[in-house]
């Protein structure tokens, strides 16, 4: 990637966070992947991307004899695949400990599909909130379908 091209994919991404910031800044982790999504966003891609990138940059670094930074030791622990082993003991064991609180945490979204649906069945809903509505659902039904193409192949 040019250093133009770089340049330009930052400023996008400063537009995008200074949009999100003018939102809420208690946005939790779960309603800014929605902000992103509904923008059209692929967070798996964005996530993969980011982490290329980061690891294309540290191997630039170590090709000079430079140390990779922390912070970027840092973005290819937190955004690379969740079978890559970090570098170090610290990062790895900070890595395994978000797998595990991620894998304890109870889901979020669960709980909110079926209040909504209750709510959708009241009758008290808006057009824009039913649209709203329809748009996620087809979002869902649509992963369920791409993840069950993926596991017959």
């Amino acid at each position: 990637m040019s250093r133009k091209e770089l340049k330009k994919l930052f400023e996008s991404v400063l537009r995008v966070a200074d949009r999100f910031s003018e939102i809420d800044d208690s946005l939790s982790a779960t309603e800014v992947s929605e902000h992103l999504r509904a923008a059209g966003t692929d967070l798996e891609g964005l996530r993969a991307h980011l982490y290329a990138s980061a690891s294309e940059f540290a191997k630039q670094q170590r090709l000079k004899g430079n140390p990779a930074p922390i912070y970027l030791q840092q973005v290819i622990s937190a955004c690379g695949p969740s079978d890559s082993i970090p570098s170090n003991f610290k990062m790895a064991l900070e890595k395994t400990k978000r797998l595990i609180a991620s894998l304890t945490e109870p889901l979020n979204s669960i709980p909110n599909l079926e209040v909504q649906r209750a709510y959708r069945k009241s009758g008290e809903l808006s057009e824009a909130d039913r649209r709203i509505l329809d748009e996620q659902e087809e979002e869902l039904k649509n992963k369920i379908r791409q993840t069950g193409e993926k596991n017959d192949g």
